[in-house]
């Protein structure tokens, strides 16, 4: 090895090494399946379970509640779902990763009411499907606000250095 090439690592700091020493690329995708997608498909098992069964008869007596509790749970399924898309390419095009997710979602609520049409004591609903739709949206549109400020946020100087326009390092912000 010549003095002037740099030693080579034996893994990347997303590839941590196996036991004997070699650097395995599987690891921070298993990582990002497990931290990222695992929750979407755990919630949406929880959804597909909760629909199995015949409706609870101890729900608060508050007209259109069953609709509340649609939108409140496709909120969080479409923020899931952006949360996950965060892990692919889509994550420099918000606008996209948000569509994207709320589609996602959308055709989660849709299943899920399509589900509801042949399980006993259940039926599926127009406006169930709509509290969906709506819920999907958004999740989804504050899902993708709220990673995208996050990254802006990671990106912004120090306060010292907001006065005068650049990063502690001495470079100019740069956008992607």
């Amino acid at each position: 090895m010549s003095p002037k090439t740099p030693p080579v690592k034996c893994c990347s700091a997303d590839a941590a090494p196996d036991p004997d020493g070699r650097s395995n690329p599987l690891r921070p995708l298993i990582r990002r399946l497990l931290t990222h997608w695992l929750p979407v498909f755990v919630y949406g098992l929880f959804i597909f379970i909760q629909s199995s069964c015949p409706s609870p008869d101890r729900i608060p007596d508050i007209q259109h509640i069953d609709k509340l509790l649609h939108l409140g749970a496709y909120t969080v399924m479409g923020f899931l779902f952006v949360r996950a898309l965060t892990t692919t390419g889509l994550r420099r095009h918000p606008l996209l990763m948000a569509a994207f997710g709320a589609l996602l979602s959308i055709l989660s609520g849709i299943s899920d009411e399509i589900h509801q049409y042949f399980v006993p004591a259940r039926d599926a609903d127009i406006l169930d499907a709509a509290a969906d739709v709506i819920g999907s949206i958004i999740g989804a549109g504050a899902a993708a606000a709220f990673f995208v400020r996050r990254r802006i946020r990671r990106r912004a100087p120090a306060p010292a250095d907001r006065a005068a326009g650049h990063r502690a390092s001495g470079t100019p912000k740069s956008i992607d």
